[in-house]
C-alpha cells in the first residue's frame, strides 16, 4: 500500500502544479535527505556502539546515505523502500520534463520497462537488483490510478461510487490481511500490489462520494508519517530487547499496545522540532536563490 500511494502522490504533485521537474526534485531532497541522513547516522551509532550483534562499516554507511544498495538492507533497516521511492521520484521528474500531460503514463511505462529488463537479464548485483525490483510495479500502478482519477472514468452516481468503493475496500483489505496465511507463494504483485491498488481505488471512489477525513487534526498527524517511518525502528529494537529480558507474555502484550502510542508521540515531536524547522529553513534558502521564481515554481 505504501508503494502504491507513493507512486500516486509523486505523479499527483508533478501533474497538478506548475512546479518544474527540477524544482520538484529539489523539494524532494529537502523533504527526504536531511532527515534520512540524521536518522541513518543515529542508527549507525546505535548499531556499532550499542548492539553487539549488528554493526556496519564506513563504506556501508556511505552507500546507505547515497541510496546505493550493497546487500540486503541499508544501515537504517526500514528505509530500504526509500531507495525505490527516490528512484521513482527521479523517473517521474524526467518524464515530467519530457511531457507535462503524459507524466503518469510515461512514468509507469519506464518503471515497467526496468522491471522487465531486470527479469530478462536476471540482475544479481545488489544495486541493479534493487533498481529493477518487481516492487516497482506498485509505483506504476499508483501512477496509473492517478491518471484514472484525473480523467472522467470515475464519474457516476454517488450511490454507485459509494457501493463500489465499500466493496473494493472490503475485498482488497481481506486479500491483503490474509495473503501471508492463505496464498504466501503467489507472486507479490498479484497478491499484494493489485489488492493495494484496489484498496486505493476504493478509497478514491469513497472520496468522490463525499466520504473522507478532512479534520485538521488528521491532516496535521498525516504530516508526521515520514517521522514515523524513520523513528519507529529505534523503539522496536528497545521492545525486542525488553521482551527478551522479561520473558513475560503480559509485558509483551503491554509493549505491543504501547508501541503505536509511543511511536506516534515521538514522531509528532520529531516533526515539530526537527523535520519542520529543517525543511522550512532549507526551503527558504532555496526560494531566495536568484534563479528561483516563487510564483511559477521554476
Amino acid at each position: 500500500m505504501f508503494l502504491v500511494i507513493a507512486g500516486f502522490l509523486s505523479v499527483q504533485v508533478l501533474s497538478s502544479s506548475r512546479r518544474s521537474a527540477g524544482s520538484y526534485l529539489v523539494n524532494r531532497v529537502i523533504r527526504i535527505v536531511p532527515m534520512y541522513w540524521i536518522f541513518t547516522l543515529l542508527a549507525f551509532v546505535v548499531q556499532n556502539y550499542g548492539m553487539s550483534n549488528n554493526s556496519h562499516n564506513f563504506l556501508e554507511l556511505v552507500m546507505s546515505l547515497v541510496f546505493i544498495p550493497y546487500g540486503p538492507y541499508p544501515v537504517l533497516y526500514p528505509t530500504w523502500t526509500l531507495t525505490l521511492i527516490v528512484e521513482f521520484s527521479i523517473i517521474a521528474a524526467i518524464c515530467r520534463a519530457i511531457s507535462i500531460h503524459a507524466t503518469a503514463v510515461l512514468s509507469a511505462a519506464v518503471t515497467v520497462g526496468l522491471v522487465i529488463l531486470g527479469m530478462m537479464f536476471e540482475a544479481t548485483q545488489p544495486a541493479l537488483k534493487m533498481y529493477t525490483h518487481p516492487m516497482l510495479l506498485d509505483f506504476a500502478l499508483g501512477a496509473l490510478l492517478y491518471e484514472l482519477r484525473i480523467g472522467s472514468r470515475l464519474e457516476g452516481r454517488l450511490r454507485t461510487q459509494f457501493i463500489v468503493g465499500i466493496v473494493l475496500v472490503s475485498i482488497c483489505a481481506v486479500l491483503l490481511l490474509f495473503r501471508q496465511f492463505a496464498w504466501p507463494e503467489t507472486p507479490r504483485f498479484l497478491a499484494a500490489g493489485l489488492p493495494a491498488g484496489g484498496l486505493l481505488l476504493g478509497v478514491m471512489l469513497l472520496e468522490r462520494a463525499g466520504f473522507c477525513l478532512s479534520a485538521e487534526s488528521v491532516q496535521r498527524f498525516a504530516k508526521c508519517s515520514f517521522a514515523i517511518y524513520l523513528c519507529h525502528w529505534f523503539w522496536n529494537i528497545c521492545v525486542e530487547k525488553a521482551v527478551t529480558i522479561a520473558d513475560n507474555s503480559m509485558i509483551s502484550v503491554l509493549l505491543l499496545i504501547l508501541t503505536p502510542l509511543v511511536v506516534s508521540a515521538a514522531a509528532i515531536l520529531v516533526f515539530r522540532y526537527l523535520e519542520k524547522p529543517i525543511s522550512e529553513t532549507l526551503a527558504g534558502l532555496h526560494y531566495r536563490l536568484p534563479h528561483y521564481d516563487r510564483r511559477s515554481g521554476n
